[in-house]
């Protein structure tokens, strides 16, 4: 009983393992492969070199290259057309340049071509000796289209949304705070006897995704007295003035002093101390005299 079960799970392997055969009876005829099986018992002319290489050779689009008597030897590997080697499907992609060439990656890399490169829309290929990305882009009037990995099914690369990024196909902003800050451009000038300045403030057109500026007239101090070649005038050279009883006189654009008065600062017209009564001094000279005398 135990010999019938081993015969069975062996012939039961068998019918796993290889699903072809060497000789097939096709058309009343007898056709037989002198090395390796029949792939096709509709076609016995296909000979294979196994049951794996026939899986490949019926089901081609990604083990065998195109126009070739060629597939890869393993059951489900990648084909690479320009290089005929063969990789895993876990890491499709053959290394055609650069240090890791002749090993399979998971990654598009440059040189390979197989059926999902063949299928892709845009590059999104690694470097192994840089450690980076190339990713194609490209611009659809102001929409940015970037190739995204997997973007249409596993392993084949399409390009994601279509989307307004700044930055990119001339789009400078979305909204004003994409702009640059206002600022104060050119040189102070007088404006209506007050310092001024020109303003620049920025905002972000909605048709055209632009930082688009306008300028406009700032007061940036005011002067007291006037204004000339983007300078408050403090006073003109020469002139003079009363603070209290001190006489102030105008030189280098300041007010100095340039007297105390010993009897009053007045101001009619021009301002300058009161000069002393003689007369009224002697007389006050002579009371505090007689005071000092008879005290």
């Amino acid at each position: 009983m135990k010999k019938l079960i081993y015969l069975f799970v062996f012939l039961l392997l068998i019918s796993f393992v290889s699903a072809y055969s060497r000789c097939v009876d096709y058309n009343d005829e007898r056709w037989c492969c002198d090395e390796g099986v029949i792939c096709d018992p509709s076609d016995p002319s296909v000979c294979g070199k196994d049951s794996a290489w026939c899986d490949n050779y019926n089901n081609p689009q990604l083990s065998c290259i195109p126009g070739e008597d060629w597939c890869c030897y393993s059951a489900g590997y990648i084909a690479d057309y320009s290089a005929h080697k063969c990789c895993s499907p876990d890491f499709p992609f053959y290394i055609t340049q650069g240090v890791k060439a002749g090993r399979c990656s998971i990654y598009n890399t440059l040189g390979a071509n197989n059926y999902y490169t063949n299928l892709k829309e845009c590059d999104y290929l690694y470097s192994y000796n840089t450690g980076l990305f190339a990713i194609e882009e490209i611009c659809l009037g102001y929409n940015y289209k970037k190739c995204k990995l997997d973007g249409i099914a596993k392993w084949i690369n399409g390009w994601d949304t279509p989307q307004i990024v700044v930055g990119k196909c001339g789009v400078e902003c979305l909204k004003d705070t994409d702009c640059p800050k206002g600022k104060f451009v050119g040189d102070k000038f007088c404006s209506s006897g007050n310092i001024a300045q020109t303003y620049q403030s920025y905002s972000c057109t909605n048709y055209d995704y632009k930082c688009e500026f306008r300028q406009e007239e700032k007061v940036v101090e005011t002067c007291d007295y006037k204004c000339e070649g983007g300078f408050c005038i403090i006073c003109d050279e020469g002139d003079k003035k009363c603070v209290g009883n001190e006489l102030k006189v105008c030189e280098d654009n300041k007010w100095i002093t340039e007297e105390v008065c010993e009897t009053e600062c007045i101001e009619n017209g021009e301002a300058y101390c009161k000069p002393p009564n003689i007369f009224l001094d002697f007389i006050q000279s002579i009371i505090e005299w007689f005071k000092s005398i008879f005290t």
